[in-house]
């Protein structure tokens, strides 16, 4: 004999919590915050020092100014990777323009901007770099240039000697004393 209670079964009191959905809502939660925890940490680059920089790769220039590689040839190069939309960039940018007024006089200092942007873009670029004052030419589309120098994370500036290595790589903001490495590539 079954003992058995008939009738229908009880449903879930709609005020419980299902705990698993809460506790997967947690983690996803705590891995978002712990990768802008690290993004936002500096990162030295330190792979990229001693490599050649590979050659000048861009859809085009913003404004007036175009290099090539050849205009690289012989400089101490700084060159900016970032976009419009990156606020860290906007921050780094302030940075660079105040170090770039140091060497402002210097032709063995050449600054560049490359962004991966593309060139439908172009205006929302040169709100950037005019809100900013940036001073130096920038280039969109340098998607090949992002991906031959594996830059994964925005700000990233490096720092390119005369006989064309790059002796310093450094992502996120605040990328310390420019002015020492650029003094020591000169």
């Amino acid at each position: 004999m079954s003992t058995t209670p008939s009738g229908p079964s009880p449903q879930p009191d709609s005020t419980s919590i299902d705990w698993q959905k809460l506790s997967l809502i947690i983690f996803i939660a705590a891995c978002v915050y712990a990768a802008m925890i690290y993004l936002r940490q500096p990162q030295d680059g330190s792979g990229l020092k001693g490599r050649p920089l590979p050659p000048l790769s861009t859809s085009g220039w913003i404004g007036q100014t175009s290099l090539t590689s050849a205009d690289l040839s012989g400089k101490v190069v700084v060159i900016d990777f970032w976009a419009s939309w990156c606020g860290p960039c906007r921050s780094e940018t302030k940075h660079l323009v105040e170090t770039y007024q140091k060497y402002a006089g210097n032709s063995d200092v050449l600054f560049i901007g490359l962004t991966s942007q593309t060139q439908s873009e172009v205006p929302a670029m040169q709100d950037f770099i005019n809100s900013l004052n940036v001073p130096w030419p920038n280039a969109y589309g340098a998607d090949e240039m992002f991906v031959d120098l594996n830059i994964e994370a925005i700000p990233t500036v490096l720092v390119v000697d005369r006989e064309g290595k790059i002796v310093y790589s450094h992502t996120g903001t605040g990328s310390g004393d420019l002015s020492r490495v650029i003094d020591s590539a000169l």
